[in-house]
């Protein structure tokens, strides 16, 4: 062969060797990404899922306090789904808070029995996990953030939104409209109490809590505020969250009829100062009893007899929990005389003797011994109101 041929046959190979190297990468560098790696970079056509509540809002909360709630993710398609990845980002410029959001291992107030949802995961079709995101608000006012979900679902990843509100930490208390006292005889008398709670996320602070008159009231100095008892709630003391205290007072009559008054409570609380009606009936007189003596006369012993009494309810309210009994001041024959509730309530049952109402009762006199005896008749109610009589009984053979 010639020299020039030689160099040919060299030159020759030379390209063809060029082809075979070249011409494969070059062509696999201008050909798609194969099937291969679009599944390792999850994208499976037969694989969908749902995420669900979306959006998700934690509504308002205070600063600096956690609310766990749930998102529901679910294998809605043919295949197995695999979960790669759960985050918390900002995608947008609306979102402001990623920080305040946190992707929580389980507990809180949304938590279910469904799995948690881990990384990775993989969730056969129709099965489901949840996720457990956190907010702990930073600042005050809306607080934003975005859920991401990796998958080998064909639109990973999905997004859930996440929005909060923040407010600063505040007690939170409810008073009644008002408080109503029993009745009570004028100089006597009957204590209530107000039960407070601080169902807040800061401790509720007390200012003056006190008595006094407004409108139409005529009887501030009948009720008096009882701070020495335990558990008392009291000027310049605070209440910490989810802790409780007592108002307590007593009403006293210092008249008759009704009485009324109003209980004023500064604190640090929504709605101060707050205001709680005091109200009350002072009763002059409880009960009138006719005939106010009774003289059974001479009995022989081993007899018995019988006189009814008339009593009247005149003390301008009810009275609950009417009750009667008789007493003999010669203890000895204490069973010598006996009462009957004939029209009269009887016992601390609730009964009760309307405001103007009437009933009666009959006494019984039985002598057991040739003596003279004397007795009364006492009558006691719930409600502190009394009012008795005494009556003579003369006895002998």
């Amino acid at each position: 062969m010639t020299r020039r041929g030689m160099v040919s046959r060299i030159i020759h190979l030379i390209v063809a060797i060029t082809v075979l190297i070249g011409g494969p990468s070059a062509a696999l560098a201008s050909a798609p990404p194969s099937s291969t790696s679009r599944i390792a970079r999850a994208a499976d056509s037969g694989a969908a899922v749902s995420l669900s509540p979306n959006p998700l809002d934690f509504g308002t909360q205070a600063t600096g306090t956690a609310n766990t709630q749930q998102i529901i993710v679910q294998n809605t398609g043919a295949v197995t789904l695999t979960i790669t990845g759960m985050t918390i980002v900002s995608p947008t410029t609306t979102d402001n808070a990623p920080g305040d959001y946190a992707v929580a291992p389980g507990g809180g107030d949304g938590e279910s029995s469904t799995p948690r949802c881990s990384v990775p995961m993989s969730l056969n079709p129709g099965d489901n996990c949840a996720i457990n995101v956190r907010f702990t608000p930073s600042d005050t006012g809306t607080r934003t953030a975005t859920l991401r979900v990796e998958d080998n679902a064909s639109d990973s990843p999905q997004t859930v939104a996440l929005t909060g509100v923040g407010r600063l930490p505040a007690p939170r208390v409810s008073y009644p409209g008002s408080l109503s006292f029993r009745a009570a005889r004028i100089g006597q008398s009957d204590s209530q109490s107000i039960y407070v709670y601080n169902n807040g996320d800061a401790p509720l602070t007390f200012g003056d809590i006190t008595v006094t008159a407004s409108g139409g009231d005529n009887a501030a100095a009948d009720f008096t505020l009882d701070t020495s008892r335990n558990g008392s709630c009291a000027s310049s003391t605070s209440l910490t969250p989810y802790n409780d205290c007592y108002i307590y007072l007593t009403f006293t009559p210092s008249d008759a009829g009704a009485r009324t008054a109003h209980l004023r409570i500064a604190d640090n609380a929504g709605g101060s100062p707050h205001s709680v009606t005091l109200q009350g009936v002072g009763a002059a007189t409880s009960v009138a009893i006719t005939p106010a003596s009774l003289d059974f006369g001479r009995q022989q012993a081993g007899s018995a007899v019988t006189r009814t009494v008339t009593l009247t309810n005149t003390s301008g309210g009810d009275l609950t929990n009417f009750y009667a009994s008789v007493y003999n001041n010669n203890y000895s024959y204490r069973n010598d005389l006996s009462v009957t509730h004939t029209s009269c309530p009887n016992g601390f049952n609730g009964r009760t003797l309307s405001a103007g109402a009437s009933c009666t009762l009959d006494i019984t006199f039985a002598p057991s011994f040739p003596t003279t005896e004397t007795g009364g008749l006492s009558l006691a109610f719930y409600n502190n109101v009394t009012g008795g009589s005494t009556f003579a009984v003369f006895r002998r053979d």
